[in-house]
């Protein structure tokens, strides 16, 4: 983000270059905003006057407005776990309402858990293992994809174990 702008410039480039009346560009922000937490009155700040997480959102909210076909690295990094849970039910939504592909890359096998229809399982930017996710979750075939299964961590209600 340009220090320089405010995060309304930015957003309405978005719309610049999508030939997109600003109007229409503004309602979908606006709709974006609020699905990630973010208050309207965001978009009269500069990027300084922000918290870093706030940003992260920010930079999400203007990517989704390009339109994607969707590739998220980390998406969920330094979110709260809340802005997390409405992040993955937006990406979701956006998935399903615009019937386009959704690749996420992630180390945390939560949002694979719940979000994902297939897998890929990579070890030293190879494959080991790809599959329906439920199945890999499940019947991990390769030692590798066990090992990371057998790291995740287990809840356990208070006072009971296994």
């Amino acid at each position: 983000m340009s220090p320089r702008s405010r995060i309304r410039t930015l957003m309405n480039e978005a719309g610049t270059v999508l030939k997109e009346p600003h109007v229409a560009t503004h309602e979908r922000l606006l709709v974006i905003l609020k699905r990630l937490g973010l208050p309207d009155s965001i978009i009269d700040k500069y990027p300084h006057e922000i918290s870093g997480g706030q940003a992260r959102r920010v930079a999400i909210v203007r990517a989704l407005l390009m339109k994607p076909s969707i590739h998220a690295d980390e998406p969920t990094a330094g979110l709260d776990v809340s802005v997390q849970g409405d992040l993955l039910n937006l990406l979701q939504d956006i998935r399903r309402v615009q019937n386009i592909t959704l690749v996420v890359i992630s180390h945390n096998l939560a949002v694979i858990w719940l979000i994902a229809e297939n897998a890929v399982v990579m070890r030293a930017g190879r494959v080991v293992e790809i599959g329906e996710a439920a199945s890999l979750f499940q019947s991990p075939r390769d030692a590798y994809t066990r090992e990371l299964l057998a790291a995740w961590p287990s809840v356990h209600p208070l006072g009971r174990s296994g």
